[in-house]
């Protein structure tokens, strides 16, 4: 996943959670909120949000895997991704998202 970074791993709780990489997000045609939104549509929860003060410059985007997260549901998670991403390259000139919508579990 060429643009992401990974902030944490899962490795000590199970949870990952990614931010764009600089130089991707420079020219990028998308941010997370939007790919947050673009999630949504394909029934993923998936949140994206600043970091608390001094680090709000920070967007993150993160999941948490919970008991019964199969190896398929991840595979499909991981392709919708690829096809929200994908979306967005196709995309070079649109409007990017610089703030999320309320978002509630």
């Amino acid at each position: 996943m060429e643009p992401f970074e990974l902030v944490t791993s899962g490795a000590d709780i199970p949870v990952f959670c990614w931010k764009l990489k600089d130089s991707f997000a420079l020219t990028s045609s998308f941010t997370l909120y939007d790919l947050a939104r673009k999630l949504r549509e394909r029934g993923w929860l998936v949140p994206a949000y600043p970091m608390p003060r001094d680090c709000q410059d920070l967007v993150v985007q993160r999941i948490v895997v919970k008991d019964g997260f199969s190896r398929d549901m991840a595979e499909i998670l991981l392709e919708d991704i690829r096809r929200a991403v994908a979306y967005f390259k196709a995309q070079p000139n649109r409007f990017k998202t610089d703030e999320a919508s309320h978002f509630h579990h």
